[in-house]
């Protein structure tokens, strides 16, 4: 669909107008840009005839502060924070008279390109608009005006590009359909800001290491390898375990994105964490390996969105919708950064510890090459199953191999309140587990016994994936006892819930006479990544 980014610059170079095309998220429009060193009157009347936009000269920010050019307003209200200067136009000295003119517009723009010019050489307001590129270009901000800057510098000409948005003949914005056909039937070279951001990412290196220290952890010493991104100041870490000069390839990474409500607080929403010890704990195991520690929090939108999002998901929404109602893509993570410290540590080859597909395409971009990927197998719980559920449905995660890890505890009440009887009682029920093959342990956390009004006997399972029938022979077996007046069965995914049980649990009220029969039905029985909380009385 799209042209190459050298065949874009080759066009530039050569004094052509391309056309380039941003994000259908963001503007969805199409710009004619060339370099503005290269903006001959020619040019001006064509973006002005065929492309029917506004005509405005995109310049580093260090030239228009030269040119005494500020900002149009104070406060940029814009949604896409276009950083309009003060409008100008070249006076008659350089041989323009009112301005509007393609003659007069291209000689305003070498007047404002020439290193020699100064501030009382432009007349403001006039007929050319400049634009503040931000510094970094497409890789700060993904806008025309960063493209244009970038596009002519990456063809080795002057920092400088004149764009122009393209129309339709009725007077509505071309999008990618009738930009396709409006390059084709002129000639032009076609891109889009999305590549121009790869090829970047691909071609020039911005991540520098800045520090290094052993750091011992609970899964053993790595090496921690501290990198900043000269484009932003974020700061990034590699915690390698062996010799970061001499690692056997493929080395086993795992390339993990900051969650600070899972990494740090333990949050059970998401499996983020125990990825994290996970991949730590697997090499160590290895002995060798990297885990490249990426601050891109909430996939790439912040803490402060992810929040927002939350607060969303708790209202209905999943992950992925509660991204699209903030105005982002369910996924905004880059992984150049990741790229450029893997190679930094001479890393080409690489066993990726992942679940994430779009992980091993986008490192696949930037010339590392995943030989094999290795599983991650998580714990699903209550908090997060429709997380991990919307992952593998609508973000491709191969979760397969992740398995729901059921906890179970029994209680126990009587209608005696004599210690022998009690003891007897008791005494059965442990005679009973150990026929059955269950193996039990009391429990004496008090929000666990209030689930049950305070029951006499409270056991948890010791086995993560009990005999069902089993359980269900218990059950059937302690309803039939005389002394028996109350029974009740918690099942849960997520350990903490036998401690802190959730005031959210299923709860289902059944007949404790009921039970012999229900136990020809598992129909009752909690399965999957239901929690339950059951009462026979």
């Amino acid at each position: 669909m799209f042209d190459s980014i050298p065949d874009a610059l080759a066009a530039i170079r050569n004094g052509e107008c391309i056309v380039v095309v941003d994000d259908e998220r963001r503007e969805n429009e199409g710009d004619l840009i060339c370099a503005a060193q290269f903006a001959t009157p020619e040019q001006i009347n064509f973006m002005a005839t065929d492309a029917r936009g506004l005509i405005c000269l995109a310049m580093e920010g260090e030239r228009l502060d030269a040119l005494d050019l500020p900002l149009m307003v104070d406060r940029n209200t814009d949604s896409n924070q276009t950083a309009f200067t003060v409008s100008i136009d070249a006076g008659p000295e350089n041989g323009v008279s009112t301005g509007i003119s393609a003659d007069d517009r291209s000689r305003t723009i070498q007047v404002a390109i020439q290193p020699g010019s100064k501030p009382s050489d432009l007349r403001r307001p006039g007929h050319i608009f400049p634009l503040r590129a931000r510094p970094g270009g497409v890789l700060k901000r993904a806008g025309h005006t960063e493209a244009a800057v970038d596009l002519a510098q990456m063809s080795g000409l002057y920092p400088s590009g004149v764009i122009c948005e393209i129309q339709n003949p009725d007077g509505s914005m071309a999008r990618l359909p009738e930009l396709k056909i409006y390059a084709r039937e002129r000639g032009l070279k076609l891109i889009s800001i999305e590549d121009l951001i790869r090829y970047r990412l691909d071609n020039e290196r911005f991540v520098a290491r800045s520090a290094q220290c052993s750091l011992p952890t609970e899964f053993g010493s790595f090496l921690a390898i501290g990198y900043s991104n000269e484009l932003d100041g974020s700061e990034h870490v590699a915690l390698v375990k062996g010799d970061p000069n001499n690692l056997n390839e493929p080395v086993l990474v795992r390339m993990h994105s900051e969650c600070l409500t899972g990494d740090a607080f333990g949050s059970m929403r998401c499996d983020c964490r125990a990825q994290l010890h996970m991949a730590m704990k697997h090499i160590e195991k290895e002995g060798e390996g990297v885990v490249v520690y990426l601050r891109q929090e909430g996939r790439g939108i912040g803490l402060i969105n992810k929040f927002k999002a939350y607060s969303l998901q708790e209202g209905g929404l999943d992950t992925v919708e509660a991204n699209e109602k903030l105005g982002f893509a369910p996924d905004l993570r880059n992984y150049g950064v990741g790229a450029q410290i893997l190679s930094d540590l001479g890393i080409h080859r690489l066993n990726l510890l992942t679940n994430n597909p779009r992980k091993i395409a986008g490192l696949g971009g930037y010339g590392l090459e995943v030989v094999n990927r290795v599983p991650m197998k998580a714990p699903v719980g209550d908090f997060n199953a429709r997380y991990l559920a919307t992952k593998k449905e609508k973000l491709g995660h191969l979760l397969d191999a992740i398995e729901f890890s059921s906890h179970w505890v029994l209680s126990l009440d009587s209608t005696s309140t004599d210690d022998g009887v009690l003891s007897d009682l008791l005494h059965r029920v442990e005679q009973l587990s150990q026929a059955k093959g269950v193996q039990l342990r009391a429990e004496q956390g008090p929000r666990l016994l209030a689930l049950w009004e305070r029951p006499r006997f409270v056991w948890s399972l010791q086995e993560s994936e009990p005999d069902s029938d089993a359980i269900k022979a218990m059950l059937t077996t302690m309803a039939g006892w005389p002394e028996t007046s109350r029974l009740g069965l918690l099942h849960t995914v997520n350990e903490q819930q036998i401690t802190h049980p959730p005031q959210t649990l299923e709860r289902k009220e059944l007949k404790l006479s009921s039970l012999a029969d229900a136990s020809q039905d598992s129909a009752w029985f909690p399965a999957g990544s239901q929690a339950a909380l059951i009462h026979w009385s």
